[in-house]
């Protein structure tokens, strides 16, 4: 390192900005939390922002544009706001540059509710946005002065464009996504075979995309200018105006910071260090905007560029030596372990963050990076050449990109059937940043050790390096399963119930009627996270959309293998047996080959010491139309000398019904999200919980809870937990303790 101050100079750069953020520090670029802004943002009230448009993003339904600088209007006084995206979906298209001014509620990016949920608001804030806004009216001010970026915009939208016109469906939006950034075209059953291929970072610019295409300019260039200068002027003004044109990702910022450093010591006749330019990149992306130290886009890109820089040559020497020359074989089968070695290295480099950062990894994407990689590159420079082409010629366009959309359609077929292998996107669970550090400083120490050798490393050191790795893979991944926890998902107006008894996991229910595609950015996301990949069994209490939509996507995506998830059985009321509220939940476990099991009153589902036992309904009860609720599945789930009582949307009739049958508990789902007509007193009197969880929105539009409702829950002794107030509610049992533990506020309770 003192070869390398740059790398110090960085390395102590991401130190201070972490230290700075740990002690609260505003880091440099954050807006001042002004009064007017806190009102705004409480009060939902409609007001005006003005600012310049940054960027343009297009989607299928709605326009997202980037305003930088911007400023809240109140009372003709302009209240900074630095920078704010803005969703709207108005036809007209306003230009880049230009000074628009929008109406709307100020808004900041949602705060997950629960763990694994994706946290929009510290996503953001990484890249310097701290509001947002849905555009209720537009209005331009001013045109741009400079029309560059403008353009810039409506070239990449054209091409765009002309790539859905010249080439089939999914690879149009490969292809857009690869070479322009754009993946409004992209489709999710695409990008799920990328992502079971390890090759979702293709669908990003970054390194690949600027050296490949930069070296060709270059190369170009200087068979028509011979020398050096006017080769590298050409081809970093290129990638430059690539990088801006792209979107200048943090991704692609450092690809091209490290390509034009590549340049410059061309020019100077001095060597290129890949560590000194990746260090430069940080710093200069660090100081423009320090956020990026926290986010996953940019950590991922520089841990992959140390893989190839560091750890792949360290790993290389654990290889045998190579001998005199034999067969062309001997050379190939060489050449192929030698690029089999380093891409498991950058896999292994990338693989904490990865699973910190996604939950899951792709087992086999080592196999496909070495497989498909190599082909990357050509389809990169015929899609390039034929899209260009098919702007002016079509024709001739289209016949350039025949080759290219092959050789991905190929490419999706080939990484399409690792969904249906183990492992193929395999559910680890989120490591804690302990494990992290732990495997990381191992997996240093390991480099170092290698690259301090200068004798031959024998057979036996061999082996205890691959030991090692496998320690530090199983010190990444161990995790202790709970004796018993339940938690309370905050899925907005709905419930849903996560039940782990050792290795073992039931759902109760899954939905939300507030929420858009609860199962794939509530539900899933959390099991994914808890590194549950097995679910032994999902009750559902009754049809309605708010207790089942969600489990429905996740049939779904099980029967689809869109995620490797396993569902063994589904457990549905008796009275749902051929009913056409059954239909859609009976067609999505046939399609995924899930057995269903019909529940009454009296029967009973065991897993190890966790007994789950139906108190209602009663054997060959019909609700009437409408009257679900009163009919919902009643659990009583007992652990050793723990009880918990689930009782779905039971109100009314069905709850008295129930008064014989119930004794004293610990744990209380309290009934419909705590509605004035369920959880009555004498329900109360037999149950008396001393936990009672509510889950319900943090602002219901139908009053959730009830004031009354709440009222006899303390007056019976009741501690109350909701999870719109905070967040997901999880309750454990280990040792015969008991605590409750609040995702947001950080709330903890002992019992």
């Amino acid at each position: 390192m003192k070869k390398r101050p740059l790398c110090l100079a960085c390395i102590g750069l991401m130190i201070l900005i972490f230290l700075m953020k740990l002690a609260g520090v505003p880091l440099w670029g954050k807006p001042a939390g002004r009064s007017e802004i806190r009102s705004a943002v409480r009060t939902g009230e409609t007001v005006h922002v003005t600012g310049q448009i940054q960027g343009r993003e297009k989607t299928a339904n709605a326009v997202r544009y980037y305003l930088n600088p911007s400023f809240l209007i109140v009372q003709n006084r302009q209240i900074p706001l630095h920078k704010i995206y803005i969703i709207t979906q108005t036809d007209r298209i306003y230009p880049v540059g230009g000074i628009l001014e929008v109406s709307g509620a100020l808004e900041q990016p949602e705060e997950p509710g629960n763990p694994g949920q994706f946290h929009a608001r510290e996503y953001y804030a990484c890249q310097g946005i701290y509001y947002c806004m849905w555009g209720e009216s537009l209005k331009l001010l001013k045109e741009p002065e400079h029309w560059l970026k403008e353009h810039m915009a409506r070239l990449r939208e054209k091409l765009t464009a002309r790539t859905a016109e010249l080439v089939p469906e999914k690879p149009a939006g490969i292809l857009a996504a690869m070479l322009w950034g754009d993946r409004s075209l992209l489709e999710e059953e695409s990008s799920l075979n990328f992502k079971f291929g390890s090759l979702y970072h293709i669908l990003s610019i970054s390194g690949s995309h600027i050296s490949c295409l930069g070296m060709a300019v270059f190369r170009l260039t200087r068979r028509v200018f011979p020398g050096k200068v006017i080769p590298i002027a050409a081809a970093a003004a290129c990638m430059g105006w690539y990088c801006l044109f792209t979107g200048a990702q943090a991704a692609t910022v450092r690809a091209y910071i490290m390509f034009a450093a590549g340049l410059g010591a061309r020019l100077l006749g001095r060597s290129y260090d890949m560590l000194c330019a990746l260090a430069l990149s940080g710093i200069l992306i660090l100081l423009e905007q320090p956020g990026y130290l926290f986010y996953s886009g940019f950590q991922l890109s520089f841990t992959a560029v140390l893989g190839i820089g560091l750890v792949s040559p360290a790993m290389l020497r654990l290889l045998p030596e190579r001998k005199k020359p034999g067969s062309v074989f001997c050379r190939y089968r060489r050449k192929a372990l030698e690029s089999l070695v380093s891409c498991g290295a950058v896999w292994l480099t990338a693989l904490p963050l990865s699973a910190f950062w996604f939950y899951e990894i792709p087992l086999w994407g080592v196999w496909m990076n070495l497989l498909l990689l190599p082909v990357m590159g050509p389809v990169m420079m015929l899609g390039l050449a034929g899209c260009v082409l098919g702007l002016f010629l079509p024709a001739l366009g289209k016949t350039v990109l025949f080759l290219p959309a092959l050789l991905l359609t190929g490419s999706e077929k080939l990484m399409e059937p690792l969904r249906f292998l183990p492992g193929g996107l395999w559910i680890c669970g989120q490591p804690e940043i302990w494990q992290i550090g732990a495997v990381c400083a191992g997996l240093a120490l390991l480099v170092f050790w290698l690259g301090r050798e200068r004798k031959k490393i024998e057979k036996g050191r061999r082996l205890a390096a691959a030991g090692s790795l496998l320690l530090l893979w199983i010190l990444l991944f161990a995790r202790a399963a709970p004796e018993f926890s339940i938690t309370a998902l905050d899925v907005g107006q709905g419930d849903c119930l996560v039940l782990q008894t050792g290795e073992a996991c039931f759902l109760v229910d899954g939905g939300s009627s507030s929420e858009n595609r609860v199962g794939q950015y509530r539900i899933l996301p959390y099991l994914k996270q808890q590194g549950i990949s097995r679910i032994e069994g999902i009750f559902i209490t009754h049809p309605d959309q708010d207790h089942i939509n969600g489990i429905l996507e996740l049939l779904k995506a099980v029967g689809e293998r869109q995620v490797q998830l396993s569902i063994n059985r589904l457990l549905l009321p008796e009275w749902m047996r051929g009913k056409e509220s059954e239909g859609e939940l009976a067609r999505a476990a046939g399609k995924a080959g899930i057995p269903i099991r019909y529940l009454k009153a009296g029967d009973r589902v065991r897993s190890g010491e966790c007994a789950m036992e139906i108190l209602w309904p009663e054997a060959g009860a019909e609700p009437a139309e409408g009257e679900e609720n009163s009919a919902s599945l009643v659990l009583k789930v007992r652990w050793k000398d723990f009880d918990a009582l689930l009782t779905g949307d039971l109100e009314g009739e069905g709850e008295q019904e129930l008064l014989g049958r119930l004794g004293p508990c610990e744990y209380l789902k309290v009934a419909h999200h705590g509605s004035g007509n369920s959880t009555g007193k004498e329900f109360l009197d037999a149950v008396r919980p001393e936990i009672c969880v509510i889950s319900v929105p943090e602002h219901s539009v139908y009053g959730h809870p009830h004031p009354e409702v709440l009222e006899r829950i303390r007056e019976a002794g009741g501690e109350i937990f909701t999870t719109g107030e905070q967040g997901a509610v999880r309750v454990t049992v280990e040792n015969g303790r008991v605590r409750v533990r609040a995702f947001r506020g950080a709330r903890q309770n002992n019992f």
